[in-house]
């Protein structure tokens, strides 16, 4: 993962429903995750998955997140 927010990655996993969902902690409560994206590792301009805010859950007050993205 790709960051320019200090953010710790605490499990990448798959839901029930085949969406890749990321779970983590942003390091910074000042900001928030606001979109995430997946690229093939050969071409970083090559998006297979994207997630915007409607694909996001975020807890303020904690830092937690909790990313969906459909692939």
């Amino acid at each position: 993962m790709y960051s320019v927010k200090p953010m710790m990655v605490n499990s990448v996993g798959q839901t029930e429903e085949g969406e890749t969902e990321v779970r983590g902690v942003i390091l910074d409560k000042a900001v928030g995750p606001y979109a995430a994206r997946i690229v093939a590792v050969s071409n970083m301009k090559k998006e297979i998955a994207v997630s915007g805010p409607a694909g996001i859950e975020y807890n303020k007050s904690t830092g937690e997140f909790v990313i969906t993205l459909k692939t």
